[in-house]
């Protein structure tokens, strides 16, 4: 109710005026005379609180109608992460290869990382065939 009141407080007149529309004189509201005639329907709301509280059946009565559902007996299936677009049918693979492993982490299948796209021109460093050695 607060925000319908400050609202009527708003636009409800504070001093007299006169009406254009009849041309009579309008006395001006006061808050208080708009907070009393709140008080009835808070009544109301309070007296149907009540009632649902002493009668939940007034609310609660289809509550039971339906069929039970057992929790253990949901199964609940994702698509597969394949290379078909992640199991989106229609949407194509973009290569994302699911990054890195974790260590410790089991392999999945299907998620090995791409190798880098080769750029044309561009030779790898060679590769020593065994690390430099170093001294301590």
């Amino acid at each position: 109710f607060g925000f319908a009141l400050f609202y009527l407080r708003s636009v409800a007149p504070r001093e007299i005026f006169k009406d254009r529309v009849t041309g009579r004189l309008v006395e001006p509201v006061k808050t208080a005379q708009i907070y009393m005639g709140a008080i009835p329907f808070v009544i109301i709301q309070v007296v149907m609180v009540f009632a649902v509280v002493l009668f939940p059946g007034l609310v609660m009565h289809y509550k039971g109608t339906k069929p039970a559902v057992d929790p253990s007996t949901i199964e609940i299936q994702l698509p597969g992460m394949g290379g078909d677009g992640g199991g989106i049918p229609g949407l194509p693979d973009f290569g994302g290869g699911g990054g890195p492993a974790l260590p410790g982490a089991p392999a999945i299948p299907g998620l090995e990382a791409p190798p880098p796209p080769a750029i044309p021109g561009l030779e790898p460093p060679p590769q020593p065939a065994t690390p430099p050695a170093t001294n301590n």
